[in-house]
């Protein structure tokens, strides 16, 4: 029961990350490493979605996308109750790239919180 939040979630993404994108090598033409961090959250799993489609990484990790002239979602988890987001914005509208460092935030998820808060108030009725 308790690894419902966390299959449902990587359905969840699975579902609206689309296509899932085609293994990038780095230093292909069209495509940008970027740094996926998250502070005091180690180990959180992101995905980086763009034009290109849905690219994984375990943080503190390298991830190659391939650049775009629309905004790249980065989103990490990490356990049942962790979440982290953020955009990076293209440097210009020709596919020149993103920063190359993405520092993710990392807070409680308030969704899942309040499953759970839900579940334990049922389990105490």
């Amino acid at each position: 029961m308790r690894f419902v939040p966390v299959i449902f979630a990587a359905l969840l993404l699975a579902s609206c990350a689309g296509q899932q994108a085609p293994q990038l090598q780095s230093g292909t033409p069209g495509t940008q490493d970027i740094f996926v961090q998250t502070p005091g959250a180690s180990g959180a799993n992101c995905f980086a979605q763009g034009e290109g489609g849905s690219y994984p990484v375990i943080s503190p990790g390298i991830v190659t996308v391939r650049a775009g002239e629309k905004p790249l979602e980065v989103t990490c988890f990490k356990g049942e109750h962790m979440i982290g987001r953020t955009t990076l914005q293209p440097r210009c509208k020709s596919g020149c790239g993103y920063p190359a460092t993405a520092n993710i935030p990392m807070g409680i998820d308030p969704t899942s919180m309040q499953r759970e808060i839900i579940r334990i108030n049922q389990q105490y009725r």
